[in-house]
This record gives C-alpha cells, sequence and structure tokens, in this order.
C-alpha cells in the first residue's frame, strides 16, 4: 500500500541518518528483501540487520541477505529472529577460528538435516563454526555431516545393533543414546565425537569403528575424525552461539564498534546532508515544477520568435538589432531626463514620431507593414518575434 510504501521510505531515510551506509544501498537491500520473501514489517529489521553484517563482518550485502533468508527459509525460523542469528554468527566468528562468512556458507548445508534431528538454529550455526574452525570446506563438509546425522538418525529409529554400535562410540546405553538424540540432538552428537576422543586416547583404530558403523566415506570419516581430535570445541562453540543468542547484543555491539570510526561518522554526516536535500527537494521540486509549467507558453513564444527571427531577411534582422540598442539607449537617456516618459518624450521630438520611424525601418520589404508588424505588435505574423525582442531590449535596459 502507499501507507506501507511510506513507512518503508520514512524507516531507510531514518536509518540511513545513523549507519555509513547510503540511503540507496539501504534501500537495495530493502528490496532484496521483498524478493526474497521477507514479510512486510520484518523488512526494515531484516534490511538494518543484513547492512550490520555488512559494515561490521566479512559477508557481502548479497551474501548475508540471500542466505540469511534462505536459512530461516529452511529451517522455518521466526523472521522476528534475524538480529539473534547475527549475534550468533559474530559471536562465533570472534572466538573460533573461522569467519562469518565461513559460518553462513557451512550452516546453509547444515541447515536442512539440522532441523530435520531437531537442532536449533543456534546449535546449526556452532556445528558450522566448528566444522569450518578445523579447516573443513563447506561444500564437502557439509555434505559429510549431512550423511553421518541421517546415519544415527536412522539408527535411533531403527534401533538394534545400528543403535547399539553409536551408544557403544559413545560410551553410553542405547536406551540413553537414543532419549539424549530424541531431546537434544547436538548433545548427542558431542557425546558421540567425545566417546571417539577417548577411544582414541586408548588406542583403538576410529578409522575401523566408524567404518564398523558405516561411515566408510573419505569425507565422512574425515569430518569425523578432525572433531574428535578437537572433541571439546563443539560443545564451547554451542554454549557460546547460543549464549549469544540469548543476550542479542553481539552484532550490535560489533556494529557500534565500527559506526564510531573516523570514516564511518563522516559517511553519517554526509547522510543526514542528503537527507535534508531529500526534505527540501520534497517541498521545492513541486514548487519548481508548477513554475517550469506556467512558463511554458512564453518559453514557447520566445523560441518561435527566434525562428521566425532566423526566417527574416538579413535587412529585417539588422533593423530589429537596432531596435534593441534604441531600447537600451532609453534606459539612460531617461534617467537623465528625470523618468522614462520624458526620456521617450525626448526621443520622439528628436525623430519626429517614433511609429513614423518604425514604420518607415520596415518598408523596405513586404509593402510597409513596418518595423512595428515584423515585431508582432501591428498583429504581423511575427508575433513572436516581437515578444521576443521586448524581452532582450528590456534585458538590455535592466543589464545597463
Amino acid at each position: 500500500t502507499e501507507e506501507g510504501y511510506a513507512r518503508l521510505a520514512q524507516g531507510i531515510r531514518d536509518m540511513a541518518k545513523e549507519l555509513p551506509a547510503s540511503a540507496e544501498e539501504i534501500a537495495s537491500v530493502a528490496e532484496m528483501a521483498g524478493q526474497l520473501g521477507i514479510q512486510n514489517d520484518s523488512i526494515l529489521e531484516f534490511t538494518r540487520t543484513i547492512i550490520d553484517l555488512g559494515e561490521s563482518t566479512n559477508l557481502s550485502l548479497e551474501q548475508a541477505g540471500s542466505e540469511f533468508a534462505r536459512f530461516a527459509n529452511i529451517v522455518g525460523m521466526s523472521q522476528k529472529d534475524f538480529d539473534r542469528l547475527g549475534s550468533s554468527i559474530v559471536s562465533l566468528g570472534n572466538n573460533m577460528a573461522t569467519t562469518e562468512s565461513e559460518i553462513m556458507s557451512m550452516a546453509m548445508r547444515l541447515a536442512a538435516q539440522g532441523a530435520q534431528v531437531g537442532m536449533t538454529e543456534a546449535q546449526i550455526v556452532a556445528l558450522a563454526a566448528t566444522m569450518s574452525s578445523l579447516g573443513i570446506e563447506a561444500e564437502a563438509g557439509g555434505t559429510a555431516m549431512t550423511t553421518v546425522l541421517k546415519r544415527i538418525q536412522t539408527a535411533v529409529d531403527e534401533g538394534g545393533e545400528a543403535l547399539a554400535g553409536f551408544a557403544k562410540a559413545a560410551g553410553v546405553s542405547s536406551s540413553e543414546f537414543a532419549k539424549v538424540w530424541e531431546e537434544d540432538a547436538i548433545a548427542a552428537l558431542d557425546l558421540f565425537i567425545k566417546g571417539l576422543a577417548n577411544s582414541s586416547a586408548e588406542g583403538e583404530n576410529l578409522t575401523a569403528i566408524l567404518s564398523d558403523l558405516g561411515i566408510k566415506g573419505i569425507r565422512e570419516s574425515d569430518t569425523v575424525l578432525r572433531l574428535a581430535g578437537a572433541s571439546d570445541l563443539l560443545a564451547e562453540a554451542v554454549d557460546n552461539s547460543t549464549r549469544a543468542w540469548k543476550e542479542n547484543t553481539a552484532l550490535s555491539d560489533e556494529a557500534t564498534q565500527r559506526y564510531e570510526t573516523t570514516e564511518s561518522q563522516l559517511k553519517i554526516l554526509w547522510n543526514r546532508i542528503k537527507d535534508v536535500g531529500i526534505e527540501l527537494g520534497q517541498v521545492l521540486i513541486p514548487a519548481f515544477m508548477d513554475a517550469i509549467d506556467a512558463a511554458e507558453p512564453f518559453i514557447r513564444k520566445i523560441e518561435e520568435g527566434a525562428k521566425a527571427f532566423s526566417d527574416m531577411s538579413r535587412e529585417e534582422q539588422e533593423t530589429i538589432l537596432k531596435m534593441i540598442g534604441l531600447v537600451a539607449a532609453v534606459g539612460p537617456a531617461s534617467v537623465a531626463l528625470g523618468g522614462l516618459t520624458s526620456g521617450i518624450g525626448g526621443v520622439l521630438k528628436a525623430g519626429g514620431k517614433l511609429s513614423e520611424l518604425l514604420g518607415k525601418s520596415g518598408s523596405g520589404k513586404g509593402g510597409g507593414a513596418g518595423l512595428l508588424g515584423s515585431l508582432g505588435l501591428m498583429g504581423s505574423k511575427a508575433g513572436p518575434v516581437g515578444l521576443a525582442v521586448v524581452g532582450l531590449g528590456g534585458l538590455a535596459y535592466w543589464l545597463y
């Protein structure tokens, strides 16, 4: 609706007065939000979160915007929680050997299966940060972990030897492992990882254990072995991410530090100056347009007069130019004689009668229409020329 667009426009302008991003950049993110299916009531909040991420992390506006929106769609996240997701990712990026861009890329590949087994948004990005901090690439690692999670889910659903194998690797009973998995899948995964680390410390062959569990692919086994080699990392990441999600301050704190720099403050100052221009333009532009519309007939007459002047003979053009000089001369003469009327009277006396002078000057062509006729002051077809000459004469008088 028009009211909705007006609210968005004002929100974008207000945001530009607080952020170093220009109103145009903010508007482009809001446009992207609409294209990605963000609800009207959430567009401004989504836009603010994406701008903060783009300014304070290595996430580009395009990556942050598209991947945040799609992540929310995949896991069914509330569109009121984009800032919380941003806080979790920023906190993980600040405290682990990875970047926000790498975390988000990995999280996109874990999102579907993570949500399927009941992981929260904070837990999914924590697992993503853990894996990327171990040097696991998003494309390969995402596929590998998805396969592992599916195997565990199948084992829990089917029970029997498959479930017993994972429970044994985790160091717990089958019933306990199944219970933990159903209540908190990331906790069960952490049990499994730490159980493998303990087995490795006792000298057991982890590759053989994984093979018995059906985890035989090179990418799957490599991913699990790296996690087992840093078994405390996942739990720490989950605690970090969950706390940041609840507190919801990490992103705003990071962005505030960025916005306090001199460079950012100068950009914000310039944005405020441009906003003043927008405000003035909204008031002045309609008035200017009305003035242009009102002057258009006069301008058209001037243009027609100029064309008519160019179509005249050289003799007629010279006569008109002399007339312009005469009008310019009347100005100082009138001042010297005490008034414009007296000045014109003196000119009439000096030349006989001005009407006779003008009549004679134009009689060389056209049978005596006279200069007044050619100027359009006596109803000739060259009326626009008369208007143009009168305007030029007035200009000459004013300039003098």
